[in-house]
């Protein structure tokens, strides 16, 4: 479980990058929007790797 928080709590920080960034000068903005993006698909991957992992412990 303190995977999913820990995840939880990167997710928030994504959000406040985006947030920072909608007010960064021209260009800065678009590389932190395009880094949270990257972030979230990594996160996702782990995500979907972690429910693969506790839906295989629960088949055992």
């Amino acid at each position: 479980m303190k995977e999913l928080d820990a995840i939880s709590e990167i997710y928030k920080a994504i959000s406040a990058v985006r947030f920072c960034a909608t007010n960064a000068p021209l260009g800065m903005g678009d590389i932190l929007f395009d880094q949270c993006e990257r972030l979230e698909i990594a996160l996702t991957a782990i995500e979907q790797q972690e429910a693969a992992s506790l839906a295989q412990e629960k088949r055992r």
